[in-house]
């Protein structure tokens, strides 16, 4: 069963990747993130490929960003990655594929602040200049003037080839508020190349 919502891209060919979270009984086996690939004709091209290469971990939500040599990469987050040494914290992960859905190198982690907690609910807003800004929630991750903790939403910029730009970068807090969805906000891009949140 898919508990999260897809997340369908057209990609630079005419095709379109549609990324979604599956599992077989949601119970005893946990969620895993796949992508499958339809031709502009509506044909399958490919029969869904599994992204994530996660033995145990369920996957949460994923969103796909197309790259102008017709391949992409699939963004979705990660629970309890351990990326931390032994603390389970969720983790925003990317997978590369080639135009035909053939995975590029491995699984790669885009959040760097491992240190902190959460990081959930990952979008991808492509920007008038074919740039695709990579944004999620993070939990608690900054310290506010009074010493506590907040949450904001953080993003990643990658180019059109889909080589990073500019890594892990804030686009604001949540006013301490516990958001954990990331439809709590929103990406307008600008015809300048830049974008609104």
């Amino acid at each position: 069963s898919a508990s999260e919502p897809s997340s369908l891209r057209v990609l630079s060919d005419g095709a379109y990747a549609m990324s979604f979270s599956f599992s077989e009984d949601s119970v005893t086996n946990p969620e895993h993130t796949y992508v499958k690939i339809f031709n502009a004709n509506g044909t399958v091209r490919n029969d869904g490929v599994r992204v994530d290469n996660l033995p145990i971990n369920n996957t949460g939500t994923s969103a796909v960003a197309a790259h102008s040599d017709g391949g992409f990469t699939v963004f979705f987050m990660v629970n309890n990655s351990k990326s931390n040494s032994s603390l389970d914290f969720d983790d925003i992960i990317g997978q590369r594929f080639d135009k035909n859905g053939i995975k590029i190198d491995g699984n790669f982690r885009v959040n760097t602040k491992v240190h902190e907690l959460d990081q959930r609910n990952v979008d991808v807003t492509e920007l008038s200049n074919g740039n695709n800004l990579v944004y999620w929630h993070s939990v608690s991750s900054f310290t506010t003037a009074a010493g506590g903790y907040s949450n904001e939403f953080r993003a990643s910029l990658y180019s059109p080839a889909g080589k990073l730009l500019k890594s892990d970068f804030s686009l604001g807090d949540t006013f301490g508020s516990d958001v954990q969805s990331i439809g709590a906000s929103d990406i307008a891009a600008l015809s300048n190349g830049g974008f609104a949140f």
